[in-house]
């Protein structure tokens, strides 16, 4: 059961191997764009930048004119009754009704206090241009994050295929070991050696498997995707084309600017001098002793 169940999940592999993309699978370019909108790190460090810009329009307002208003409006109901002053029985009054209105206006205008909002000024000024590089920072650390971790992702993608295409071979070479046996030509030590050669390499592939899904989860984690979507990626198409042959010796040779010689003679021999210094030297490096004499 459990050999059969080896095989499946090669097949499995295999199969999932050779399909393609899905559409919503993402290229490094549209990795690294939902990363700068979705990056936690990188949203808190903006919002810290939004709270050192409002620290700033705070610390300025302490050193502008400040106009204070405040008006209020009421209406009094005094009730009717007979009023007794000092024992003295007054005229009974109605029940009334009245409007009270009360305002005022202040205006305050900082003119000294020894240089404190200055500093205060001063400290919320780098306060924000700290902040705002620290976005900078934040921002390249992402790119470089997301760009570590997909490249990370395609390697394991990748080791994961070769390692699947390892463990179908073997599969096949059990199968064949075993055909061989029946017939008479193999030894049943030989059918269990290529079947243990199957298994190894199927514990080795399924760990690779889980490597895999550990860097999806890693680039997932570093771009704020959704745990609940499917994360697929695109390798890039550098990566499918052969390495460019470098360029001739000479052409190196002029870009560089250096002056070269085509033989070691005349005027220019001439130049060279030699002694027993630099003869002791090259002779110690040869034979492996001191550099000098």
């Amino acid at each position: 059961m459990l050999l059969a169940a080896l095989a499946a999940s090669s097949i499995a592999l295999a199969t999932s191997a050779q399909a393609p993309a899905p559409d919503n699978a993402l290229t490094l370019e549209r990795a690294i764009q939902v990363a700068l909108d979705r990056n936690y790190d990188l949203r808190r460090s903006q919002y810290q930048a939004l709270s050192s810009e409002q620290d700033l329009v705070i610390a300025r307002s302490a050193i502008l004119p400040r106009l204070d208003f405040n008006g209020s409006i009421s209406r009094v109901r005094q009730g009717s009754g007979t009023p007794i002053v000092g024992g003295v029985i007054l005229t009974p009054r109605p029940t009334e009704a009245f409007w009270s209105y009360v305002g005022s206006v202040g205006a305050t205008q900082l003119l000294f206090d020894g240089g404190k909002w200055w500093n205060n000024l001063a400290a919320a000024g780098a306060q924000l241009a700290s902040t705002q590089a620290s976005i900078d920072e934040q921002r390249l650390n992402t790119v470089f994050t997301v760009e570590q971790r997909f490249y990370e992702l395609v390697r394991a993608q990748r080791q994961l295929k070769v390692l699947g295409d390892a463990a179908i071979r073997s599969r096949d070479q059990a199968e064949f070991t075993q055909r061989l046996f029946d017939g008479g030509r193999a030894t049943q030590a030989d059918v269990y050696a290529a079947r243990a050669n199957r298994d190894n390499d199927e514990i080795v592939r399924l760990t690779q498997e889980r490597l895999v899904e550990f860097a999806r989860q890693d680039l997932a984690q570093t771009i704020g995707w959704n745990p609940a979507e499917a994360l697929a990626i695109v390798e890039p198409p550098q990566m499918q084309q052969e390495p460019s042959t470098p360029p001739p010796a000479e052409q190196a040779v002029e870009k560089s600017g250096i002056t070269v010689h085509e033989d070691f003679d005349g005027e220019f021999a001439a130049k060279v001098t030699t002694g027993r210094y630099e003869w002791t030297r090259m002779a110690g490096i040869q034979v492996g002793g001191p550099s000098n004499g």
